[in-house]
């Protein structure tokens, strides 16, 4: 499966002769998925068909969808009268009237004005088979618009994924370069302080100073580790690009991680050389492929 982004749009719409069908789907980052379905009255019921429509189609993101549905035939109006609201209303008013001595009575439609008096009940819609066609036929047109879009992002941010990867090999090579004159530049070091330190017969075979400058020159000239697994991890970021994983996002950034170690370890091996701006170069190269990285799903 090609890269696919994790930021998407589409829009979809469908009509038969009973239902007009209007829906949008949009996703955006997000480190796991979150779906959320936005239906009108009185068609709730097709929320679970449509989560799972878009939970199939989706691996990561914040996936939204608004699926409007609008009824074609004129259905009559169901409406509940609260008596007991309304009678209760009138009594009030009329006791009131005649307190203050109030000889104009009160119209009986305003009390189908009060708050709760009158309620319109959903219509009650027989949904068949061919009606939740033509509706899913707008959501899937409006996922399908989503996922195109994802997909050539996706293919965009690959071609930049190709970009720094060869940048990162060459940064990666150069440190790899400079691994045997580091081991070099270590055993010329620790042979000299040898020589000063037999040049002042102040010192024995079991020495500590000279197990600890051998522990030290060991620490500081070993990068070859390093170097390889950045290698390793740089080849297997190839591979996923161009592999039919579906969550390849989540493994990419998992290898950037590691990568970012290496390049962690490698940073403080530099404080003794002339590493450092390489390195400095290394981590710079690896942060912006981490920043493409979070947009794949």
């Amino acid at each position: 499966m090609p890269l696919r982004s994790m930021t998407g749009f589409g829009r979809g719409g469908a009509q038969s002769k009973r239902f007009r069908a209007t829906a949008s789907v949009r996703s955006l980052n997000h480190r796991h998925l979150e779906v959320r379905v936005n239906l009108n009255e009185p068609f709730e019921s097709l929320e679970p068909e449509a989560r799972a429509r878009l939970e199939k189609a989706f691996s990561r993101g914040k996936v939204d969808a608004v699926l409007r549905i609008e009824s074609l035939e004129e259905a009559p109006a169901q409406l509940r009268v609260s008596a007991p609201l309304v009678k209760a209303w009138l009594q009030e008013v009329n006791e009131l009237r005649k307190d203050l001595g109030v000889r104009e009575r009160v119209p009986f439609a305003e009390a189908l004005r009060v708050q709760g008096a009158v309620e319109v009940l959903p219509c009650e819609i027989e949904l068949r088979e061919e009606d939740k066609s033509v509706i899913f036929a707008a959501l899937d047109e409006a996922l399908e618009g989503a996922l195109s879009m994802k997909r050539a992002e996706g293919k965009a941010l690959e071609r930049e994924f190709f970009t720094h990867l060869d940048a990162l090999e060459q940064t990666v090579d150069a440190i790899g370069a400079r691994a045997d004159g580091m081991v070099a530049a270590h055993a010329q070091k620790l042979s000299d302080r040898l020589r000063e330190w037999s040049e002042a017969g102040d010192f024995q075979a079991d020495d500590e100073r000279i197990l600890r400058e051998a522990a030290l020159y060991a620490e500081r000239s070993d990068i070859a580790e390093e170097v390889a697994r950045l290698r390793s991890h740089l080849g297997q970021f190839r591979t996923l690009i161009d592999s039919e994983e579906r969550d390849a996002g989540r493994s990419l950034d998992f290898l950037l991680q590691e990568m970012h170690r290496e390049a962690n370890t490698l940073s403080v091996k530099a404080r003794f050389d002339n590493l450092m701006p390489i390195v400095l170069q290394l981590r710079t190269s690896i942060e912006r492929l981490r920043e493409q990285a979070r947009n794949i799903e």
